[in-house]
């Protein structure tokens, strides 16, 4: 998956600072996941 954008994910921790751990642990997921169809996404959750 290409994240187009971390500056967004960070200005959003950053004014919730209880969601930082799941947002850095969900980013390095979606980074190296290689889905091809939703139900691919579905499936890791």
């Amino acid at each position: 998956m290409h994240i187009i954008s971390k500056k967004k994910l960070l200005a959003f921790w950053k004014a919730h600072p209880g969601v930082e751990s799941p947002i850095k642990e969900w980013h390095a997921k979606a980074k190296s996941a290689k889905w091809r169809t939703p139900d691919d996404i579905n499936s890791t959750l």
